[in-house]
């Protein structure tokens, strides 16, 4: 069986993207939204490239950090006829933002 913890750790890691460190109150939480396969853990890579290759286009480079999972969903509903992705890899992007913000606001 395999050993799935450094895939959570660097799978935290790749969520905070260079925002900031995990701090010990954020391991609970990071632990809780680690990738459960390495597709998922794929997707997240996905997605966080996504995020900079396509939201950069127009604006400075947003880290998942820079607002709550709320208003993420709000700022993405209203971003979804912006960009080249086809459905299924917005779906990607957006997960990817709002479990990376979840993390990065975690008190």
């Amino acid at each position: 069986m395999k050993n799935h913890h450094g895939l959570s750790l660097f799978a935290a890691f790749l969520m905070l993207g260079c925002t900031a460190a995990i701090t010990p109150q954020m391991l609970p939480l990071a632990e809780s939204l680690h990738p459960q396969s390495e597709a998922e853990l794929a997707q997240f890579s996905q997605g966080r490239q996504s995020l900079i290759n396509q939201c950069s286009g127009c604006h400075y480079h947003m880290w998942p950090s820079e607002y709550t999972p709320r208003q993420w969903k709000q700022t993405m509903k209203e971003h979804i006829g912006r960009t080249h992705l086809n459905k299924a890899d917005f779906k990607i992007l957006i997960k990817y933002i709002i479990r990376a913000s979840e993390l990065s606001h975690q008190e």
